[in-house]
Protein backbone atom coordinates (compact mmCIF):
# COMPACT_ATOMS: atom_id res chain seq x y z
CA UNK A 1 0.00 0.00 0.00
CA UNK A 2 1.26 3.76 -0.97
CA UNK A 3 2.78 5.05 2.30
CA UNK A 4 1.18 8.29 0.93
CA UNK A 5 -2.49 6.96 0.75
CA UNK A 6 -4.91 8.68 3.33
CA UNK A 7 -7.86 6.82 4.25
CA UNK A 8 -11.29 8.60 2.66
CA UNK A 9 -13.24 9.91 5.88
CA UNK A 10 -15.49 12.88 6.81
CA UNK A 11 -16.22 15.12 9.32
CA UNK A 12 -18.93 16.38 10.55
CA UNK A 13 -19.42 19.58 12.54
CA UNK A 14 -22.90 21.02 14.39
CA UNK A 15 -23.72 24.17 13.65
CA UNK A 16 -26.54 26.57 14.65
CA UNK A 17 -30.10 24.91 15.00
CA UNK A 18 -28.08 21.44 15.20
CA UNK A 19 -28.03 21.70 11.77
CA UNK A 20 -25.10 18.89 10.46
CA UNK A 21 -22.33 20.24 8.51
CA UNK A 22 -20.30 17.00 6.31
CA UNK A 23 -16.92 17.14 4.00
CA UNK A 24 -14.75 14.88 2.95
CA UNK A 25 -11.44 15.40 4.91
CA UNK A 26 -9.56 14.72 1.66
CA UNK A 27 -10.87 18.31 1.00
CA UNK A 28 -9.51 20.56 4.35
CA UNK A 29 -5.30 19.35 5.42
CA UNK A 30 -6.07 21.71 8.68
CA UNK A 31 -9.19 22.60 10.95
CA UNK A 32 -8.48 26.33 9.91
CA UNK A 33 -9.24 25.15 6.26
CA UNK A 34 -12.27 23.29 7.70
CA UNK A 35 -13.41 26.66 9.67
CA UNK A 36 -12.98 28.91 6.43
CA UNK A 37 -15.33 26.48 4.87
CA UNK A 38 -18.00 26.38 7.16
CA UNK A 39 -17.56 30.35 7.16
CA UNK A 40 -18.05 30.46 3.52
CA UNK A 41 -21.38 28.38 3.74
CA UNK A 42 -22.91 29.71 6.88
CA UNK A 43 -23.33 33.29 6.67
CA UNK A 44 -23.69 33.50 10.81
CA UNK A 45 -20.04 32.30 11.50
CA UNK A 46 -17.83 34.39 11.98
CA UNK A 47 -14.77 35.15 13.53
CA UNK A 48 -16.73 34.88 17.28
CA UNK A 49 -16.69 31.41 17.02
CA UNK A 50 -14.58 28.53 17.99
CA UNK A 51 -14.24 25.16 16.58
CA UNK A 52 -14.45 22.19 19.01
CA UNK A 53 -13.30 18.97 19.16
CA UNK A 54 -16.39 15.81 20.12
CA UNK A 55 -15.62 16.86 23.85
CA UNK A 56 -16.09 20.43 23.45
CA UNK A 57 -12.66 21.90 24.06
CA UNK A 58 -11.25 24.52 21.45
CA UNK A 59 -9.40 22.90 18.56
CA UNK A 60 -5.80 24.20 17.72
CA UNK A 61 -7.02 25.44 13.94
CA UNK A 62 -3.03 24.85 12.82
CA UNK A 63 -3.53 20.78 13.76
CA UNK A 64 -4.33 18.17 10.68
CA UNK A 65 -8.11 17.44 10.33
CA UNK A 66 -8.67 13.94 11.69
CA UNK A 67 -12.09 12.37 10.19
CA UNK A 68 -14.86 12.27 13.15
CA UNK A 69 -15.73 9.03 14.59
CA UNK A 70 -19.47 7.36 13.83
CA UNK A 71 -22.25 9.13 15.69
CA UNK A 72 -19.75 11.92 16.79
CA UNK A 73 -19.71 15.81 15.72
CA UNK A 74 -17.74 18.33 16.35
CA UNK A 75 -18.87 21.41 17.06
CA UNK A 76 -18.74 25.89 16.90
CA UNK A 77 -19.06 27.63 19.56
CA UNK A 78 -19.96 31.29 20.57
CA UNK A 79 -17.52 33.40 21.91
CA UNK A 80 -20.39 35.81 23.67
CA UNK A 81 -19.93 37.98 27.06
CA UNK A 82 -22.33 39.62 29.10
CA UNK A 83 -23.31 43.00 28.35
CA UNK A 84 -26.04 44.84 30.25
CA UNK A 85 -28.98 47.57 28.78
CA UNK A 86 -30.74 49.88 30.38
CA UNK A 87 -33.78 51.26 28.77
CA UNK A 88 -35.68 53.75 31.46
CA UNK A 89 -37.38 51.27 33.94
CA UNK A 90 -35.66 48.26 31.99
CA UNK A 91 -32.72 46.48 32.96
CA UNK A 92 -31.17 43.39 30.86
CA UNK A 93 -28.69 41.34 30.25
CA UNK A 94 -27.84 40.08 26.98
CA UNK A 95 -25.34 38.02 25.25
CA UNK A 96 -23.13 39.80 22.31
CA UNK A 97 -19.41 39.28 20.54
CA UNK A 98 -16.98 41.25 19.17
CA UNK A 99 -18.34 40.99 15.54
CA UNK A 100 -21.99 41.56 16.64
CA UNK A 101 -23.05 44.86 15.00
CA UNK A 102 -24.97 46.41 17.18
CA UNK A 103 -28.62 46.38 15.60
CA UNK A 104 -28.52 42.77 16.17
CA UNK A 105 -27.78 43.33 19.78
CA UNK A 106 -30.78 45.34 19.93
CA UNK A 107 -32.94 42.82 18.53
CA UNK A 108 -31.48 39.94 21.72
CA UNK A 109 -33.00 42.51 23.61
CA UNK A 110 -36.74 43.18 21.69
CA UNK A 111 -36.70 39.97 21.84
CA UNK A 112 -35.95 38.94 25.30
CA UNK A 113 -38.13 41.97 26.64
CA UNK A 114 -41.04 42.11 24.00
CA UNK A 115 -40.40 46.33 24.32
CA UNK A 116 -39.07 48.88 21.80
CA UNK A 117 -35.74 50.19 21.77
CA UNK A 118 -33.92 52.70 20.15
CA UNK A 119 -30.52 54.90 20.38
CA UNK A 120 -28.21 52.94 22.28
CA UNK A 121 -25.09 54.83 23.99
CA UNK A 122 -21.62 53.56 25.82
CA UNK A 123 -19.83 56.13 27.62
CA UNK A 124 -21.94 59.15 26.70
CA UNK A 125 -21.41 58.11 22.93
CA UNK A 126 -24.02 57.68 20.42
CA UNK A 127 -23.94 53.64 18.71
CA UNK A 128 -25.01 53.46 15.08
CA UNK A 129 -27.12 50.06 14.54
CA UNK A 130 -24.07 48.97 12.21
CA UNK A 131 -21.23 49.28 14.39
CA UNK A 132 -19.50 46.34 15.52
CA UNK A 133 -18.73 45.80 19.33
CA UNK A 134 -15.79 45.57 18.96
CA UNK A 135 -14.73 48.50 17.49
CA UNK A 136 -17.20 50.92 19.66
CA UNK A 137 -15.16 49.55 22.54
CA UNK A 138 -18.18 47.17 24.21
CA UNK A 139 -16.21 44.29 26.16
CA UNK A 140 -17.67 41.75 28.16
CA UNK A 141 -19.51 43.81 31.64
CA UNK A 142 -19.99 47.01 29.43
CA UNK A 143 -23.47 49.02 30.22
CA UNK A 144 -25.06 50.50 27.22
CA UNK A 145 -27.69 53.25 28.06
CA UNK A 146 -31.08 53.66 25.88
CA UNK A 147 -33.24 56.07 27.28
CA UNK A 148 -32.64 57.98 30.56
CA UNK A 149 -35.73 59.99 32.44
CA UNK A 150 -34.96 63.31 33.54
CA UNK A 151 -37.13 65.34 35.32
CA UNK A 152 -37.44 69.09 34.30
CA UNK A 153 -38.74 71.67 37.33
CA UNK A 154 -40.15 74.54 36.77
CA UNK A 155 -41.12 75.76 40.07
CA UNK A 156 -42.54 79.58 38.92
CA UNK A 157 -45.13 77.54 37.16
CA UNK A 158 -45.74 74.63 39.10
CA UNK A 159 -44.48 72.29 36.69
CA UNK A 160 -42.61 69.24 36.55
CA UNK A 161 -42.39 67.09 33.39
CA UNK A 162 -40.59 63.50 32.80
CA UNK A 163 -38.57 63.64 29.67
CA UNK A 164 -37.33 60.53 28.42
CA UNK A 165 -33.71 61.52 26.74
CA UNK A 166 -30.70 59.70 25.72
CA UNK A 167 -27.50 61.12 27.69
CA UNK A 168 -25.52 62.01 24.31
CA UNK A 169 -27.85 64.96 23.85
CA UNK A 170 -26.41 68.36 24.72
CA UNK A 171 -28.41 70.69 27.01
CA UNK A 172 -30.09 72.70 24.09
CA UNK A 173 -31.28 69.54 22.57
CA UNK A 174 -32.79 68.71 25.87
CA UNK A 175 -34.24 71.73 25.84
CA UNK A 176 -35.58 71.55 23.06
CA UNK A 177 -37.17 68.14 23.66
CA UNK A 178 -38.25 69.36 27.30
CA UNK A 179 -40.40 72.24 25.62
CA UNK A 180 -41.92 69.61 23.11
CA UNK A 181 -43.07 67.05 25.56
CA UNK A 182 -44.47 70.24 27.70
CA UNK A 183 -46.02 71.90 24.91
CA UNK A 184 -43.75 74.84 25.16
CA UNK A 185 -42.41 77.37 23.12
CA UNK A 186 -38.98 76.73 22.75
CA UNK A 187 -36.42 79.21 24.23
CA UNK A 188 -33.22 79.14 23.92
CA UNK A 189 -32.06 81.67 26.38
CA UNK A 190 -33.74 79.31 29.10
CA UNK A 191 -31.64 78.06 31.92
CA UNK A 192 -31.20 74.42 33.25
CA UNK A 193 -29.72 73.98 36.86
CA UNK A 194 -28.40 70.57 37.68
CA UNK A 195 -27.45 70.35 41.09
CA UNK A 196 -27.78 73.80 41.93
CA UNK A 197 -24.85 74.58 38.67
CA UNK A 198 -25.81 76.27 35.66
CA UNK A 199 -25.13 74.28 32.51
CA UNK A 200 -23.85 74.54 29.17
CA UNK A 201 -25.83 74.61 26.50
CA UNK A 202 -23.05 72.93 24.45
CA UNK A 203 -22.39 69.96 27.12
CA UNK A 204 -24.20 66.73 26.71
CA UNK A 205 -25.77 65.41 29.54
CA UNK A 206 -23.38 62.49 29.93
CA UNK A 207 -20.36 64.88 30.37
CA UNK A 208 -22.69 66.55 33.27
CA UNK A 209 -23.46 63.54 35.08
CA UNK A 210 -27.10 63.49 34.32
CA UNK A 211 -28.04 59.93 34.17
CA UNK A 212 -31.66 58.25 34.58
CA UNK A 213 -34.10 59.88 37.45
CA UNK A 214 -31.92 62.65 37.68
CA UNK A 215 -33.73 66.17 38.51
CA UNK A 216 -32.83 69.27 36.96
CA UNK A 217 -34.65 72.90 37.43
CA UNK A 218 -35.74 75.20 34.77
CA UNK A 219 -35.97 79.13 34.43
CA UNK A 220 -37.15 80.92 31.71
CA UNK A 221 -36.34 84.68 31.53
CA UNK A 222 -38.29 87.84 31.52
CA UNK A 223 -39.35 88.65 27.91
CA UNK A 224 -41.07 91.27 26.29
CA UNK A 225 -44.70 91.08 24.38
CA UNK A 226 -46.40 93.51 22.85
CA UNK A 227 -50.16 94.62 23.58
CA UNK A 228 -52.48 96.74 20.95
CA UNK A 229 -56.06 97.45 20.40
CA UNK A 230 -57.81 95.40 17.85
CA UNK A 231 -57.79 97.87 15.26
CA UNK A 232 -54.57 99.54 15.46
CA UNK A 233 -51.70 98.74 12.82
CA UNK A 234 -49.21 95.66 13.71
CA UNK A 235 -46.11 97.14 14.87
CA UNK A 236 -47.66 99.86 17.01
CA UNK A 237 -48.16 97.86 20.39
CA UNK A 238 -46.87 98.82 23.74
CA UNK A 239 -44.11 96.87 25.40
CA UNK A 240 -44.77 95.00 28.67
CA UNK A 241 -41.92 92.76 30.62
CA UNK A 242 -43.38 89.57 30.91
CA UNK A 243 -42.42 86.05 32.75
CA UNK A 244 -43.89 82.70 32.04
CA UNK A 245 -46.33 82.03 35.14
CA UNK A 246 -47.73 85.54 34.66
CA UNK A 247 -51.46 84.96 33.79
CA UNK A 248 -53.22 86.80 31.20
CA UNK A 249 -55.19 88.44 33.96
CA UNK A 250 -52.18 90.12 34.86
CA UNK A 251 -50.33 91.26 31.49
CA UNK A 252 -54.29 92.89 31.09
CA UNK A 253 -53.21 94.47 34.76
CA UNK A 254 -50.73 95.66 33.23
CA UNK A 255 -52.01 97.32 30.31
CA UNK A 256 -54.56 98.73 32.14
CA UNK A 257 -52.24 100.29 34.54
CA UNK A 258 -49.50 101.58 31.71
CA UNK A 259 -52.81 103.29 30.01
CA UNK A 260 -55.25 104.40 32.85
CA UNK A 261 -57.74 102.13 31.22
CA UNK A 262 -60.18 100.00 33.10
CA UNK A 263 -61.01 97.32 31.24
CA UNK A 264 -63.97 95.10 32.15
CA UNK A 265 -63.89 91.20 32.46
CA UNK A 266 -65.34 91.18 29.05
CA UNK A 267 -62.34 92.96 27.49
CA UNK A 268 -60.04 90.01 26.08
CA UNK A 269 -56.73 89.26 24.45
CA UNK A 270 -56.37 87.60 21.38
CA UNK A 271 -53.24 85.56 20.15
CA UNK A 272 -52.76 84.07 16.91
CA UNK A 273 -56.75 84.38 16.62
CA UNK A 274 -57.55 82.92 20.01
CA UNK A 275 -59.30 84.31 22.62
CA UNK A 276 -57.24 84.07 25.67
CA UNK A 277 -58.24 83.05 29.16
CA UNK A 278 -57.81 85.57 31.79
CA UNK A 279 -56.59 82.60 34.16
CA UNK A 280 -54.31 81.00 31.56
CA UNK A 281 -50.52 81.38 32.35
CA UNK A 282 -48.74 82.83 29.62
CA UNK A 283 -46.80 79.88 28.80
CA UNK A 284 -49.70 77.57 28.19
CA UNK A 285 -50.67 80.47 25.44
CA UNK A 286 -47.37 80.03 23.71
CA UNK A 287 -46.19 83.49 24.15
CA UNK A 288 -42.54 84.15 23.80
CA UNK A 289 -40.01 87.20 23.05
CA UNK A 290 -41.87 89.72 20.52
CA UNK A 291 -45.24 88.14 20.68
CA UNK A 292 -48.04 90.75 19.52
CA UNK A 293 -51.14 90.45 20.98
CA UNK A 294 -54.27 92.16 20.33
CA UNK A 295 -56.78 93.93 23.17
CA UNK A 296 -60.49 93.30 21.78
CA UNK A 297 -62.83 95.52 24.03
CA UNK A 298 -66.15 94.54 24.50
CA UNK A 299 -68.91 95.35 22.32
CA UNK A 300 -70.72 98.79 23.36
CA UNK A 301 -73.63 97.04 22.94
CA UNK A 302 -73.53 94.57 25.04
CA UNK A 303 -72.83 96.85 28.17
CA UNK A 304 -75.20 97.05 31.03
CA UNK A 305 -77.66 100.24 30.41
CA UNK A 306 -78.61 102.78 33.28
CA UNK A 307 -81.13 105.26 33.26
CA UNK A 308 -80.86 108.40 35.51
CA UNK A 309 -83.55 110.95 35.30
CA UNK A 310 -84.79 109.36 31.92
CA UNK A 311 -82.01 109.70 29.94
CA UNK A 312 -80.06 105.76 28.95
CA UNK A 313 -76.27 105.49 29.39
CA UNK A 314 -74.35 103.04 28.88
CA UNK A 315 -71.74 102.56 31.63
CA UNK A 316 -68.50 100.61 30.91
CA UNK A 317 -66.19 101.91 34.62
CA UNK A 318 -64.25 103.96 31.97
CA UNK A 319 -64.51 107.00 29.45
CA UNK A 320 -61.52 106.74 26.74
CA UNK A 321 -60.56 109.00 24.58
CA UNK A 322 -63.15 107.82 21.71
CA UNK A 323 -66.17 108.23 23.42
CA UNK A 324 -68.13 111.70 24.74
CA UNK A 325 -70.69 110.59 27.42
CA UNK A 326 -72.74 113.39 29.14
CA UNK A 327 -74.43 112.96 32.39
CA UNK A 328 -77.57 114.51 33.17
CA UNK A 329 -79.98 113.49 36.17
CA UNK A 330 -83.03 115.03 36.98
CA UNK A 331 -84.06 115.34 40.46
Amino acid sequence: MDPHYKRMGVVRVKVEEGRLVTIEDSLVSTYQELFDYIKAQERAVNEDYQLCSVSGEPLDLRAPVEPTPAGEVLSLKWKAFAVTIKDAEDLRTVKGSDHLVVGALKERFIQETGKSLGDLSYLGRRLEDGDMLMDSGVKEGALLVGKIRVSVVDDKCGLSTEVLATDFLTVKELKRLYSQTSRRTFNENASFFYKGQPLDNDQTLYALGIGDEARCLYENPAYTVFVLEEHHEAGSGKPFSVADHYTVGQLKQLYSTETRQALQAGDKLIFEMEQLDDDSMLYRCGLKQGCEVRLKLQDASKTIVYECGGERLLERGWISKHCRLRIRCQT
